[in-house]
């Protein structure tokens, strides 16, 4: 299942009538607290990670897919500034990845238009359960 990953107003900016669940407060944690403050800013690792790639330093965001049993990621340092979105071959299928850098929300489509399942990750995430991935860079 496809998976966004963007900032809430840009998700209440698609999905107005989006309702939220949330656990009540003296049972669980302060959803109004983040408890990863601070960790997009930092070089380090709060996880252990068995598998290391050292392509591309380890909180490099990424979306990946895996497209007919082959693992990608397309790293958003390498995708243009100035393009929504592109046309990236992957093996002998094409995709289109739609992206927005402001807000890091992507999907991939097909040729026929179809979401491809993928989601946004660290890239020391991605390659954690996928270490045979290809890249996909722009050449």
């Amino acid at each position: 299942m496809p998976i966004l990953h963007t900032t809430w107003a840009d998700w209440r900016r698609r999905h107005p009538d989006s309702l939220v669940l949330a656990e009540p407060r003296r049972f669980g944690r302060d959803y109004n607290v983040d408890p990863y403050r601070g960790y997009a800013d930092t070089k380090e690792i709060w996880f252990p990670v068995a598998q290391r790639d050292r392509r591309y330093p380890a909180k490099s965001v990424v979306i990946g897919a895996v497209i007919d049993g082959q693992a990608w990621a397309w790293p958003f340092a390498e995708l243009p500034v100035n393009q929504k979105a592109l046309t990236a071959p992957t093996g002998d299928i094409e995709v289109t990845l739609d992206y927005d850098a402001a807000t890091r929300a992507a999907r991939l489509t097909n040729a026929d238009g179809n979401e491809i399942p993928s989601f946004t990750a660290y890239w020391f995430a991605w390659i954690a359960f996928h270490p045979k991935t290809e890249v996909w860079t722009q050449d």
